[in-house]
């Protein structure tokens, strides 16, 4: 692992610690809707569905289902991310979405849902409510677009 990587593992670190903590404050002391100002509000939520609450549902066999799954996905991150590292390539994007795909699915884990609380408005318009941990899925997968759309113009150069 090159010595670049340890920084960015580190920061990854810091960004689930971050992470865990907002959720458990949110969890535990934002029961209420928190109007922050004309953009911003906290409202805590448990998504058991996954992005945008797709999929949502309190059937056990569906949550096993979707918890096996989101695992085998976590898992192949996890292998692309080595890979990357073996040959030498940036494998950033890929740290931050696995690292934000483990802490969504610890909420899982323990709460049956992934803590949502976030939300972004403007008037009547609301953007899904979200955590830390999505951000952190949102830009490695930005870094990994980036990351690959660059050298997809620098080899056809």
């Amino acid at each position: 692992m090159k010595n670049h990587t340890y920084g960015e593992l580190c920061i990854s670190i810091i960004m689930i610690v971050f992470d865990r903590i907002t959720k458990w404050y949110a969890y535990t002391h934002l029961h209420t809707h928190r109007t922050i100002n004309a953009l911003l509000s906290f409202d805590p939520d448990l998504n058991q569905g996954v992005a945008w609450s797709l999929g949502a549902s309190t059937d056990p066999y569906r949550f096993y289902i979707l918890m096996v799954f989101i695992f085998l996905v976590i898992f192949n991150c996890i292998i692309a991310f080595y890979r990357r590292i073996a040959l030498g390539e940036p494998a950033n994007g890929l740290l931050f979405i696995i690292v934000g795909a483990l802490s969504n699915y610890i909420d899982r884990f323990l709460y049956g849902g992934v803590i949502d609380w976030i939300t972004v408005h403007y008037h009547n318009w609301y953007w899904p409510t979200f955590n830390i941990a999505d951000i952190m899925i949102c830009s490695g997968v930005m870094v990994l677009l980036y990351t690959e759309m660059k050298d997809e113009i620098k080899n056809s150069s």
